[in-house]
């Protein structure tokens, strides 16, 4: 196909329509109406630099801007502007010139028709880069109109198609700039026959720093699509450009489904102050459009764009107020932002939240929350180092993308709380060890060094040493920690590495950095990142880009088998620079669990529940010489004197014999009881002639009551034989058998000798009956009327 196939008509009849054009011009001047002038092809001179606007267009200058920064173009035929093969109004009034091709208007592939411009594409393209190969500056049909960008905020809207055959970096969309060497593109590109990507890019002076969609670039944010998503659905694209803030924005949206974001990128000066037009023309300081282009594919392969519509229209330019009461709290791992939200009758839809070294911060492109708008006064950046100082800047964003003045803060991250067990630093045996940190080469687990790295599949030890990496020259950061790294997963290993640390049991704090530099002599962007600690991620999948090389991860574990261990699960080709251990704060490190534990099974316990003829009685003991009276079951009194209970529920003495047994029951039936068991501090008891006390002091005194402080002390008898228990004075117990006192308080028998008391001691354990003093006719031998002598 020629450069131009369609028809020229003589000069002379160039010249009549061209007289005519001119005044249709006028007519149209006059009569107020803001379509632009349509022009025959035919009446189109060939070279652009005989053109009334050269090298923009073969209009008169007056026709080139859009009225107001305002047009909308429907191809409905009837629009003015440049003309189709078929003399058809395209709408657009200029053309923008290919720095390396002067014949860059072709109007024979362009067809409007029901509705719509088709364009069929050539291989050249708006893009100079360095080691771009190809057409470059020779992109065809570049369409557009002018508009006053200065001090103004701009809204550039189209619809189109996006063709099956499209691949091979085939692309259409629009474009906004004052030349093919600086301008910005929104385009929907066909990576491949069946990938599709809607991207914003920019090119300054001829270059352009290429970014993907996981890691884009200060020149290039991308989403990644395919074919089949979008089908023959109409694909919109919105591309703002506000010289308020100096930014433009891109979204997108397919078919109905609801609009989306794609990011931001910064608008440069020279974009809207006109100062890189070749000529001055009347309300213009620069240009927008549509384009389509085919790129690397083949001569021979046809491909068409259909475009729906076209539009531009000035938004409201004036910005919301900042946001209020920011504030930052820094924590190990993360820095969490908060401020007041924007007023409910404001125009605010969203914030953006930058980060920077040093203030002001600069509020270029999306920031670090990503393209889409914050829609919630917050945000947590984990993209944090312990010990670093990071100046935040927040941003109000409204309907018409109006930016507010930025509202700053400043934060240092804190270093972690607790004790350092281990710092290491993953390096080559070469590279300068940085202060603090110990060394490890990658050398295989061993119990001697006690740390080391084991494969992750079968966990034998396995030396990494060739895998560890110095990174040096322009662009490499100064944190030796991060210039040092080991690969954990490389294409070169069948097995991904993990890092083993032995460790008490107990819960540690980790931290971990991760990454690479993209800078010469740098492994580039081409990881996902991931690092875990006893299966709790430490650094989720992180995907680096120019913007942000490395991230450290914080994260609380607990060490249950004696050793710390680190993987690479969820990453690929993750790059470990350093690890940093930590006890937790105030908690002393646990020791190792004992091993070989055994027990013996301990008295059955006996059940205090349950009818009483199945259950055993438990009983309230007496204080014993310091021990607690308890309810004891048979089987924890014969297990007392083995040590078999808890030490409160053990008597005294180790061992309770026969003897000791008596005695104490002895005391028990002599001895006087007060409240819950325990005897009055101030009762007296028997004592024998002789005998020492519980202190070694002999007691020289007569068998019968002790006086203390002066004073004789009654106490209770037990409960004998009929006789009711009284408190009774000495006389009257040596009266008792002379029926001098009344009745009830006599005893049995009228003379109290030792060997009727002893046989009435027998009475007593025998049985009682209870009820005034009588004996129970049941009783083991044969009773006496009361109060009978023999």
């Amino acid at each position: 196909m020629s450069r131009r196939s369609a028809p020229r008509a003589p000069h002379r009849r160039r010249a009549g329509v061209a007289s005519a054009a001119t005044l249709a011009v006028v007519a149209t001047l006059a009569l107020g109406a803001s379509p632009a002038t349509s022009m025959p092809i035919a009446e189109v001179p060939e070279d652009p630099a005989t053109w009334a606007t050269s090298p923009y267009s073969p209009l008169p200058a007056a026709e080139i801007s859009a009225a107001g920064n305002t047009r909308e173009i429907t191809f409905d035929g009837a629009d003015g502007g440049l003309h189709d093969a078929q003399d058809q109004d395209t709408g657009f009034t200029m053309v923008q010139p290919s720095s390396a091709n002067n014949d860059y208007y072709l109007p024979e592939l362009l067809d409007v028709a029901d509705g719509k411009l088709t364009i069929t594409t050539t291989k050249g393209i708006a893009y100079s880069n360095t080691g771009a190969t190809g057409l470059i500056n020779q992109q065809d049909n570049t369409l557009g109109v002018g508009v006053d960008a200065a001090a103004s905020n701009l809204e550039f809207t189209t619809t189109l198609n996006s063709p099956t055959a499209a691949t091979s970096s085939a692309q259409a969309g629009l474009w906004f700039g004052p030349d093919d060497q600086n301008y910005v593109k929104l385009a929907l590109i066909g990576s491949s026959s069946t990938g599709r990507q809607i991207q914003l890019s920019r090119e300054i002076n001829g270059l352009t720093a290429n970014g993907s969609a996981a890691a884009p670039s200060a020149d290039q944010v991308m989403v990644d699509l395919s074919q089949t998503t979008i089908g023959s659905q109409p694909v919109t694209l919105t591309m703002t450009v506000n010289t308020v803030n100096d930014v433009i924005t891109g979204r997108y949206q397919i078919g109905d489904n609801p609009e989306q974001a794609l990011g931001s990128l910064a608008l440069p000066a020279n974009y809207t102050d006109g100062s890189r037009l070749v000529r001055p023309i009347e309300d213009v300081t620069s240009f927008g459009g549509i384009f389509a282009t085919k790129r690397n594919m083949l001569d021979s392969a046809p491909l068409s764009y259909t475009f729906e519509d076209f539009a531009v229209a000035e938004l409201d330019a004036e910005p919301p107020a900042a946001p209020q009461g920011l504030t930052a709290s820094p924590t190990p791992g993360d820095v969490q932002l908060s401020w007041t939200p924007a007023d409910v009758s404001s125009d605010v839809v969203g914030y953006r939240v930058y980060r920077s070294a040093s203030s002001p911060v600069p509020t270029s492109g999306n920031g670090i929350g990503g393209a889409t708008l914050l829609t919630t006064p917050d945000l947590t950046d984990r993209g944090v180092f312990i010990g670093q100082s990071y100046h935040y800047a927040v941003v109000a964003e409204d309907a018409a993308g109006n930016r507010s003045v930025a509202a700053e803060t400043q934060a240092t991250v804190p270093a972690v709380e607790g004790e350092t067990v281990a710092q290491i630093n993953f390096q080559t045996a070469a590279a300068t060890t940085p202060d603090g940190y110990t060394a490890d080469t990658g050398a295989a687990y061993s119990d001697g060094a006690g740390s080391g790295w084991r494969s992750d599949a079968t966990g034998a030890p396995l030396d990494l040493s060739t895998l560890t990496r110095l990174r040096t020259g322009t662009g490499v950061t100064s944190d030796q920690r991060l210039a040092t790294i080991i690969h954990m997963q490389h294409s070169s290993m069948s097995v991904d590495g993990e890092w083993e640390y032995d460790l008490p049991n107990g819960s540690y704090t980790v931290v971990a950095a991760v990454g690479d530099t993209g800078s010469a002599g740098g492994g580039g962007y081409d990881s996902v990142h991931a690092v875990n600690a006893e299966g709790v991620a430490v650094v989720s999948p992180f995907n680096p880009s120019s913007a942000r090389e490395y991230d450290e991860g914080v994260a609380t574990v607990e060490v249950t088998d004696g050793s710390l261990t680190i993987d690479a699960v969820g990453g690929s080709n993750t790059k470990l620079a350093y690890v940093g251990i930590y006890a937790e704060a105030d908690a002393p490190v646990a020791p190792a669990a004992p091993t070989g534990l055994t027990g013996t099974a301990a008295p059955a316990a006996c059940s205090s529940t349950g009818p009483p003829s199945t259950r055993h009685r438990l009983r309230r003991l007496p204080r014993h010489r310091g021990v607690r009276a308890h309810r004891r079951c048979p089987a924890q009194r014969r297990a007392a004197h083995r040590g078999d209970l808890p030490r409160h529920h053990r008597r005294a003495r180790p061992d309770l014999s026969l003897r000791g047994r008596r005695h104490q029951r002895r005391r028990r039936l002599t001895g006087l009881r007060g409240r819950r068991g325990r005897r009055p501090r101030g009762a007296d008891r028997p004592r024998r002639a002789g005998r020492p006390d519980r202190r070694g002091h002999l007691d020289r005194r007569p068998a019968g009551l002790v006086r203390r402080r002066g004073r004789r002390v009654l106490r209770r008898l037990p409960l004998d034989r009929g006789v009711r228990a009284h408190r009774r004075h000495p006389a009257q117990r040596r009266t008792a058998g002379e029926r001098e006192l009344p009745r009830h308080h006599r005893r049995g028998g009228a003379d109290l000798l030792l060997r009727r008391r002893r046989r009435q001691r027998g009475g007593r354990l025998g049985g009682l009956d209870g009820r005034r003093g009588r004996r129970a006719r049941a009783a083991g031998r044969p009773g006496r009327p009361h109060g009978s002598r023999r």
